[in-house]
Formats: structure tokens, sequence, C-alpha cells
């Protein structure tokens, strides 16, 4: 178990950000599908934090997020 723990820290970490067009519900904790082939991001990911601007009528969100497993959370 031990072992499995030390793998787990030692790990390398995915995280990317990411601008959208927003959508209200998307906030921190939840898991969003994302489908960038181009860039190899084709996957579940964790909101690790999401900030919300409006400008002219429109939201953006400014998206930290981390590739989502089983083992993220």
């Amino acid at each position: 178990m031990t072992e499995d723990k030390l793998a787990e820290l030692n790990g390398v970490e995915e995280t990317i950000n990411l601008s959208i067009i927003g959508d209200y519900r998307a906030g921190k904790g939840k898991i969003i599908p994302v489908d960038l082939e181009e860039y190899g991001l084709t996957d579940s990911f964790l909101i690790l934090s999401a900030n919300h601007k409006i400008y002219d009528n429109r939201e953006e969100i400014e998206l930290s997020l981390k590739r989502y497993n089983e083992k993220t959370i």
C-alpha cells in the first residue's frame, strides 16, 4: 500500500488551463469532457478552478483542469 501511494505521489500530474465560452454550471469539482484531438486531449477532466467573466453579454470561463481518473478524487 505504501508503494502504491509513493507511485501516485511521484507520478506526473497533468493540468491544463483553458478559456472557453461560459456555462454557469461549470465550477470547481465538476467533471467535464474535453475533446481537443489536435492537442491530444480527449478525456474527462476535473475542474480545479473556474473564473467566470461577462463581456458584452457573453460569459467566458478560465478553467484549470486535471485529467480525471478514479484515483483523482
